[in-house]
């Protein structure tokens, strides 16, 4: 079709067809995504693992101390980090406001996302005092905090340097090889 010309039959179709779909395609990123980001009052379910209005979140770069877990203390006696970790979550966002961001999907397929309450980044929280350790992904983003909290020997950390703790994926991984035996 030249300019000024008048268009064939098939060409009109076309570029009515074209014009809608190209305005659609540049309006797209402008609209928010409710997948990226979520927030409601929180239930917590495990040490790393929040639900909002129905959808379970598992806080991103992070890795919680588990239900039934121990860690050692100075004298390598067993102390229940894993509920000790449950508790201080729930201290911290049970029945509270919760503001997640920037999901994403985690090597075992379960939603992830950085969430907030009160303007406080809860995994950086619970790896901060000791409840959690910076995971390989979220190393970067949480390891500042690891390092304090193993220094100042903070919740799952309070038997090193002796006695450190088994990380929990690895514990998780004993825990199902017990079942099945």
């Amino acid at each position: 079709m030249r300019f000024g010309s008048k268009p064939e039959p098939g060409e009109f179709i076309l570029m009515r067809l074209f014009i809608p779909l190209l305005l659609l395609a540049l309006l797209i990123p402008a609209i928010p995504s409710r997948a990226e980001e979520l927030s409601g009052v929180a239930e917590v379910l495990t040490p790393d693992i929040l639900r909002l209005n129905e959808i379970n979140v598992r806080l991103a770069g992070m890795d919680g101390w588990q239900p039934g877990q121990t860690c050692p203390d100075t004298r390598n006696r067993p102390n229940p980090c894993g509920e000790e970790a449950l508790t201080f979550l729930r201290s911290a966002a049970q029945q509270q406001m919760v503001y997640c961001a920037g999901f994403a999907r985690d090597s075992e397929g379960r939603r992830t996302a950085t969430c907030f309450q009160g303007g406080r980044d809860l995994g950086a929280l619970m790896v901060r005092n000791g409840w959690a350790i910076a995971t390989p992904r979220g190393a970067s983003r949480y390891e500042a905090q690891e390092k304090i909290a193993r220094e100042e020997k903070a919740g799952g950390w309070r038997g090193l340097p002796r006695y450190p703790p088994q990380a929990p994926d690895k514990w998780g991984v004993e825990q199902k090889m017990h079942k099945e035996q």
